[in-house]
C-alpha cells in the first residue's frame, strides 16, 4: 500500500465530504473522515459507526486478483481518500500530531491490507512525502 499526501485539495474537500463511495474506470474510491480516527474524544459512536461503514465497504468489492476481478467487472484498484494520513514513513510511526494515533492506526491498516487497497491519498502534512506499508504498492 502506498501512503500519499497532498495539501490544499485534501484540506478544503476532505474535511467537506466523508462516507462517499464510487467506482469510476476500475477504480474503487471510498473517502473517509479521518478526523474521527485521529480523534474521536466528543464523538465516539460517530468513530465506531464510520469505522463500522469502512469494514464494510471494503469488503463489497474483494480483491481475487486483477485478471479475475477485470472479467467479472469489479474495480481492480481500491483507493482510500482522507484527510489525515495514517502515518508519514511506516506503519509503526510514532504518534504525532501529523499521524493518527496507533490505537486506531494498526487496526485500521490491517483492514486495508486485508481488502488489498492499493494506495491511501491524504493531506495534513503540507509536504510532498509517501509512506509504504509491506510490499502492497
Amino acid at each position: 500500500m502506498i501512503i500519499l499526501r497532498f495539501g490544499l485539495v485534501s484540506h478544503l474537500l476532505l474535511n467537506l465530504i466523508s462516507n462517499i463511495d464510487t467506482i469510476e474506470g476500475g477504480l474503487y474510491n471510498i473517502v473517509v473522515n479521518a478526523s474521527l480516527f485521529s480523534d474521536p474524544t466528543n464523538a465516539q459512536l460517530d468513530y465506531e459507526e464510520h469505522l463500522r461503514w469502512l469494514e464494510e465497504k471494503l469488503k463489497e468489492y474483494p480483491f481475487k486478483g486483477f485478471e479475475a476481478n477485470a472479467i467479472e467487472g469489479s474495480p481492480v484498484h481500491v483507493l482510500l481518500f482522507q484527510h489525515q494520513p495514517w502515518f508519514l514513513e511506516k506503519p509503526d510511526d510514532a504518534d504525532d500530531y501529523f499521524t493518527i494515533p496507533k490505537v486506531r492506526r494498526q487496526p485500521v491498516l490491517e483492514l486495508l491490507r486485508e481488502a488489498k487497497v492499493r494506495a491511501v491519498l491524504a493531506g495534513h502534512y503540507h509536504r510532498n512525502a509517501y509512506g509504504t506499508d509491506g510490499d502492497l504498492t
